[in-house]
């Protein structure tokens, strides 16, 4: 289990962070494997909820979200 990158925090990482310096973008990205890559930032869900970009950037969030609600048919098999 990866711990999350920032200082003080030892929160299950479960995001990635990178940086677009050209377009001045910052990107989040549910990690997708234990492995990150060395320019790359691992964040806890709390982490990456409060992060906020330079001034002047834009922050992608590509985390996938799950559906508020279910089908009809799937909640009543639950």
């Amino acid at each position: 289990m990866r711990l999350c990158s920032k200082p003080g925090c030892a929160g299950a990482a479960v995001v990635v962070l990178g940086y677009n310096y050209a377009e001045k973008r910052a990107l989040l990205e549910d990690a997708a494997c234990a492995e990150v890559a060395p320019h790359l930032y691992a964040l806890c869900a709390t982490c990456a909820d409060r992060l906020s970009p330079p001034r002047g950037w834009i922050l992608e969030d590509h985390r996938y979200e799950p559906p508020l609600f279910l089908p009809r048919e799937h909640a009543l098999e639950a």
